[in-house]
């Protein structure tokens, strides 16, 4: 008990070093390795072996073609660097030098054919299984009428929002390449801002999530319910 409450204390200490660094996505970070980590919760943080992390993330690749496992490894990584020479909590990070084997040809050839961009069909299917009556498929309404990346949309607050003048403004500090930049708003959008509901648990956010009224996260669980509603559709 008295190791899962110090690797705790450590964790919320990261977290504050983030949101100190204004780091967008620290609620999803955190609660990746927290998840992630529940496993060897029990263990001392200087205690873990890299080839158990390794053998983590190598489960996580063999789950889902590369893409949980990739994202775990990184948010790991960065997160026992700062342990050993920040935080000074542990000696050395267990995963340094460590790196996914290169892939293949054929991985590289076969990666690309699934990454795809929808076809009109399947783009209006996945509109119209998003519920403009509920925020996560007005959220999706809005991503694809922007273009915005998930965390862009999830995460927009309606300070950024001037319907008056017909524009998003998005901080340099809340997008991923750091730089500002203004989404216009047409018609189409501006119908759905204007259905967006206020959630008083959580005033501030143009799409809060159902339960709780703070940012959306679980997003494979959330996505899992889209799908199917669009594959009846």
């Amino acid at each position: 008990m008295r190791t899962a409450k110090k690797r705790a204390a450590v964790l919320d200490r990261y977290e504050a070093h983030l949101e100190r660094r204004q780091y967008v996505t620290r609620k999803d970070v955190l609660s990746l390795l927290r998840r992630r980590l529940a496993p060897v919760q029990h263990r001392a943080l200087d205690g873990i072996k890299g080839w158990e992390l390794a053998e983590m993330i190598e489960r996580l690749d063999a789950q889902s073609a590369g893409s949980k496992g990739q994202t775990f490894r990184s948010r790991l990584n960065a997160f026992l660097n700062w342990c050993a020479f920040e935080a000074r909590v542990i000696e050395a990070n267990p995963l340094a030098g460590y790196r996914r084997a290169r892939d293949t040809r054929a991985e590289r050839v076969a990666r690309v054919g699934r990454g795809r961009a929808l076809s009109d069909e399947e783009l209006a299917a996945v509109w119209s299984a998003a519920s403009p009556g509920e925020p996560f498929g007005r959220l999706v309404r809005f991503l694809i009428l922007t273009g915005c990346r998930r965390n862009e949309g999830g995460r927009l607050r309606w300070e950024m929002v001037d319907l008056a003048s017909g524009r998003i403004d998005l901080p340099a500090t809340f997008t991923k390449q750091a730089r500002g930049h203004t989404v216009f708003v047409a018609p189409a959008l501006h119908e759905l801002l204007n259905s967006c509901a206020i959630d008083a648990r959580g005033p501030e956010w143009v799409f809060p999530a159902l339960r709780t009224g703070q940012p959306m996260s679980g997003w494979s669980k959330i996505m899992d319910r889209n799908n199917r509603r669009a594959q009846n559709n």
